[in-house]
């Protein structure tokens, strides 16, 4: 699974999602709209509007999706990390 998360350094709820990501253990490409306006375009080409954060996540049939709200995207980051560990402790027994 790819993971984006457009943000803006400046942006307190952008922080939060970025305190978040710290202890993710997958890789996420992190685009900060301050340093590239082109990923402005990018960001409402996918999602449809230019509010940040947004994390951009990959379908396993190859769709991106965008998922805005700090609140929203912590809990998916949560929720995904929780179900990976789970499948790990499976797999290890």
């Amino acid at each position: 699974m790819s993971l984006t998360l457009f943000y803006r350094r400046t942006c307190p709820f952008c922080t939060k999602v970025l305190d978040a990501l710290k202890d993710w253990k997958e890789e996420v490409s992190r685009k900060d709209l301050d340093e590239n306006s082109a990923y402005a375009s990018e960001l409402i080409e996918i999602g449809g509007k230019r509010q940040v954060p947004c994390l951009v996540y990959t379908t396993d049939q190859d769709e991106k999706k965008a998922l805005y709200e700090s609140d929203a995207i912590v809990a998916w980051l949560e929720n995904k990390q929780n179900k990976n560990e789970s499948a790990s402790r499976k797999d290890a027994l």
